[in-house]
């Protein structure tokens, strides 16, 4: 039932037109700098080493939900 009201049907999917189109954004109201907030952070080199191990024993483990065919 409910991906019947969220999926719509192959008739209604065919009908649909898909458009290109352009569009002009002002950037004269924006403010300075508004765009560039960041906030610098350091990582201790005992914290970069342990997450980067970690990531790699992750990747290289094998996937578990592959099943044989």
């Amino acid at each position: 039932m409910v991906n019947s009201i969220l999926t719509p049907s192959t008739t209604e999917a065919a009908g649909i037109e898909l458009k290109s189109y352009n569009t002009t954004i002002p950037m004269g109201s924006l403010a300075i700098g508004v765009d560039n907030i960041h906030h610098d952070v350091f990582l201790s080199p005992r914290f970069v080493q342990a997450s980067r191990e970690y990531l790699f024993d992750l990747i290289r483990q094998p996937p578990t939900s592959c099943r044989a065919r």
